[in-house]
């Protein structure tokens, strides 16, 4: 791993970097008939908050708002809501789904499993600059069908986050399709 997080958590590093205002591009493959594949543009922000369970150190309402863009043309304003909570005696971060409310907790989405040996170094950039990935993975079953998450977060040498990924590959009787969401300042 970079220097700039060798003093801290990688699952530290990542909720910090989150924070923020982000520009959000996904592109969602359905492969079942008479479900949507299309691209959707919007922003995505993470907002620290107050813990809600005293069991978390730390907690972030994510809320993203934009347009969804179906392949036939048809377009439609799209939004969705999360809690990410930071824990820091297990050193993890959970993903919970939001009520209607858009605002209070629900029930547990997945854990961002963070492999140890990540900081692979991907690609140098101008003025000798370096990005170092670091992937993690988390999984949940929604009745029968089955979400495979996998977040994949661009560090920066100077520890901030350049852009980050969020895959979702969703199989069962009832889901079939792939949602690739980057983000970018």
């Amino acid at each position: 791993m970079l220097e700039t997080h060798a003093a801290h958590s990688t699952a530290l590093a990542a909720y910090t970097a989150l924070q923020g205002q982000w520009t959000l591009r996904r592109k969602l493959t359905s492969f079942l008939q008479g479900f949507p594949s299309g691209s959707f543009t919007g922003t995505a922000t993470f907002t620290p908050r107050p813990p809600t369970d005293a069991t978390f150190s730390a907690e972030s309402l994510y809320a993203e708002d934009g347009d969804f863009v179906m392949e036939n043309g048809l377009a439609f304003k799209a939004n969705r809501r999360y809690v990410y909570r930071y824990h820091e005696q297990k050193n993890e971060i959970t993903a919970w789904f939001v009520k209607d409310d858009g605002n209070t907790v629900d029930y547990y989405f997945h854990h961002l499993g963070f492999e140890q040996g990540q900081g692979v170094v991907v690609s140098n950039g101008p003025a000798g600059t370096a990005t170092e990935c670091v992937m993690a993975k988390g999984d949940h079953l929604c009745v029968k069908d089955m979400y495979y998450s996998t977040y994949d977060f661009r560090f920066r040498e100077d520890g901030g986050l350049k852009t980050f990924g969020i895959k979702y590959e969703v199989k069962g009787p009832s889901k079939d399709y792939i949602s690739d969401a980057w983000y970018t300042r």
